[in-house]
């Protein structure tokens, strides 16, 4: 009987929540900027990376690459459009490439009701000092998020 399913879009269904039978989707706990799943298996709990148990699924691998890249740099989005399988050097090399360019480009943020409250240099300058997630000012920039730490961001 499976007991858990992934979909294209990252998300991960329990077909058994605890044990009763129930259907749910399972929420996500972040680590190191990844998102993750427990899942339990005779009665021992496990975490997931849930890019890899996508990637798994959905991504053919006959060269047997070991590592997940997350394609647009951001960590938290897993659909499967967004992945692709590499080895560490690959990753290593396209994140140099990619994420220096997005972490360098001018930030601004505003205030709830869009006051004006600092230019910054860059999403990893803000995340530093303000301990606010650098892919989610991103996320904020690009539209697909409104707010990163009670703030609204945009690129300068």
């Amino acid at each position: 009987m499976k007991v858990y399913q992934v979909s294209n879009l990252g998300n991960v269904k329990s077909l058994n929540y605890k044990g009763r039978c129930l259907v749910r989707i399972l929420l996500p706990n972040l680590k190191d900027n990844y998102l993750r799943v427990s899942l339990c298996k005779d009665k021992k709990t496990k975490n997931y990376n849930i890019q890899r148990l996508v990637a798994i699924q959905f991504i053919p691998n006959p060269e047997n690459k070991p590592e997940v890249d997350h394609i647009d740099c951001n960590k938290q989005n897993n659909r499967v459009d967004n992945l692709r399988w590499c080895t560490g050097r690959e990753n290593l090399e396209y994140e140099i490439e990619n994420q220096l360019l997005l972490c360098f480009k001018p930030v601004t943020q505003y205030s709830a009701t869009m006051q004006f409250i600092k230019s910054w240099p860059g999403t990893k300058d803000v995340e530093r000092e303000l301990k606010i997630s650098s892919a989610n000012i991103k996320g904020c920039c690009k539209g697909k998020r409104n707010t990163a730490g009670g703030f609204i961001w945009q690129y300068t």
